[in-house]
């Protein structure tokens, strides 16, 4: 679970009995998840540099965590989850629907800024498909307002 917060999607594969290790870059986060949750492995890290090793993992799943990353590094990321994929390794990705990266000034947690890079669906799934995926479905959904580009891709 890449960008897994306070650990809400971790819970739910924990529950359906998957392995699971969780990653976030926020600290107070992932201190959260590991309160609520016991039987996921959390860890801190950036998902531009993950630590895992080689063929580490059977599947990614990335809700909307590729939008608080800056365009300029989306390829770095996707390239760590090829690597840490294991052949046929499937990775679900969304991100919010659009074309711009912008920061919101407030409305969010705590009140506090924050950045949203927005993806067309072609453009998410050119990113995948140069970086060895193949695309299983790839859909837009409209959740309260929000839309967004939902992938599910295999690794090749």
């Amino acid at each position: 679970d890449v960008g897994c917060g306070a650990g809400r999607d971790s819970a739910y594969f924990a529950d359906e009995k998957l392995g699971v290790t969780a990653i976030d870059v926020v600290g107070a986060l992932l201190e959260e998840a590991r309160q609520k949750i016991k039987n996921v492995d959390f860890q801190e890290m950036d998902m531009c540099d993950i630590n895992f090793g080689e063929k580490s993992f059977e599947g990614i799943w990335c809700m909307s965590s590729i939008s608080d990353v800056e365009k300029k590094d989306a390829d770095i990321v996707i390239k760590n989850f090829c690597r840490v994929l294991k052949e046929n390794g499937v990775l679900y990705i969304s991100a919010r629907e659009g074309s711009d990266e912008k920061v919101f000034e407030r409305g969010f947690f705590n009140d506090l800024p924050r950045f949203y890079s927005f993806y067309s669906q072609k453009e998410l799934e050119e990113l995948l498909l140069k970086n060895k995926f193949k695309l299983l479905t790839s859909s837009i959904s409209d959740c309260q307002g929000t839309k967004w580009v939902e992938i599910f891709a295999k690794k090749e």
